[in-house]
């Protein structure tokens, strides 16, 4: 595999640097970066409606960008809604699912690896509605899906699992998970943002409601994030309303959009879909089977060396986890390991990464987080090896 940060500039621009923060936030291609510069200093222009050259270009551009990620996907690009993240996403399909189901006395099921972006909509709107979350059970430092039969009853009215962890790197069954939930007719979320930019999600082929990622973590800007309307399909619930999300407004109320597109209320980010369609594209034309597999490889070199390292526990990711090693040690708080690596150029996080659930299930304060990108190679994880290895023999006990 060839060396891929060369078509990065924060590399050229950051010489150097180790980045292995990968699960926050991903760098950006030249060729990312000059398409969303063109489109700003060239075509820039709301969507929609307007009768001019650029207003025309840049709808089309945005409609292109649908069909991109609608290819990459698998799926119908009527499908696709864009929103500004993730968590926007998410708060979507809540709102939209939860409208129609929530009720007193009903449960929601979550695995305590999620996000808290996947469960905060559902435990603000479980507690208007009168309805309860359910978590999960563990084994061995994972979910046990196999489980699942044993917390959903007549009363579960939703599911929202992360696909992969971003803590400890575990990949959800999809398949498994998809059937489990559909065979009782019970909506499923799907919180795509970590494993997406590390697998092939074929969205044909799983029977969900909607799923949920950001493109930031793909290689493209912040501010775009994208909810794909699955099989079993919900999409004319209301999440948000404004321009663009209806068919007629008169003095006794208005007739919505039906399906997904109808919750993409006032101006997008235009731009960052855009240059999200770029990444996309980059992607697909990299090969990136194989960019997967290499970054697998780098993550696999960090986590086994760790295990090795006395005075470090590896948090388990289970069998062939996502490239996202999480950590903590007896020498050094999270936060001080993640300052000293910074220091020394290597870019890792600190904390609870959004995932309080996970890590009091997991018994830990704090992880340092570490996770691999496309570009990373063997070289940046004996690096980091080498200089947690230092930090270790510094402050650790003599």
């Amino acid at each position: 595999m060839c060396d891929l940060r060369q078509d990065f500039p924060f590399f050229e621009n950051n010489p150097g640097v180790v980045w292995l923060d990968n699960a926050s936030n991903t760098q950006m291609p030249a060729r990312v970066i000059d398409r969303m510069t063109r489109f700003l200093s060239q075509e820039n222009a709301n969507i929609g409606r307007g009768e001019y050259p650029a207003a025309i270009k840049a709808t089309l551009e945005y409609e292109k960008a649908r069909e991109t990620v609608a290819r990459f996907f698998g799926c119908e690009a009527g499908d696709v809604a864009f929103t500004f993240n993730a968590t926007d996403a998410l708060n979507a399909a809540a709102e939209i699912v939860g409208g129609e189901v929530l009720r007193d006395g009903a449960n929601v099921i979550a695995s305590r690896l999620e996000h808290n972006s996947c469960i905060l909509p559902w435990m603000r709107l479980a507690e208007k509605g009168g309805a309860e979350m359910r978590f999960i059970p563990m084994k061995n430092g994972v979910p046990d899906i196999e489980k699942i039969g044993d917390i959903v009853d007549k009363n579960t009215v939703a599911a929202v699992i992360t696909a992969g962890s971003n803590v400890t790197g575990w990949r959800a069954p999809l398949d498994f998970i998809c059937r489990t939930f559909a065979e009782r007719d019970i909506p499923l979320i799907i919180d795509a943002s970590q494993a997406a930019p590390h697998e092939f999600i074929d969205a044909s082929r799983l029977a969900f409601d909607y799923m949920c990622l950001s493109a930031h973590k793909m290689y493209a800007p912040t501010g775009a994030g994208v909810l794909i309307a699955g099989k079993k399909e919900r999409r004319d619930g209301i999440y948000r309303v404004g321009g663009g999300t209806v068919a007629e407004v008169n003095e006794k109320g208005f007739t919505r959009i039906t399906g997904v597109r109808g919750i993409e209320a006032g101006t997008p980010n235009a731009a960052a879909v855009i240059a999200f369609a770029e990444t996309l594209n980059y992607l697909s034309d990299l090969g990136i089977n194989n960019a997967w597999e290499s970054e697998r490889k780098t993550a696999d070199i960090i986590r086994e060396e760790l295990k090795n390292t006395d005075g470090i526990n590896v948090l388990c990711g289970g069998e062939e986890p996502l490239p996202v090693v999480a950590f903590e040690t007896e020498f050094l708080s999270a936060s001080d390991v993640a300052r000293l690596l910074g220091a020394e150029g290597i870019a890792v996080r600190a904390g609870k990464h959004c995932a309080h659930i996970a890590h009091k299930t997991l018994g830990v304060e704090a992880t340092v987080r570490v996770s691999a990108g496309i570009y990373n190679t063997s070289d940046d994880a004996y690096e980091l090896i080498e200089k947690i290895r230092f930090l270790r023999g510094k402050y650790g006990k003599r």
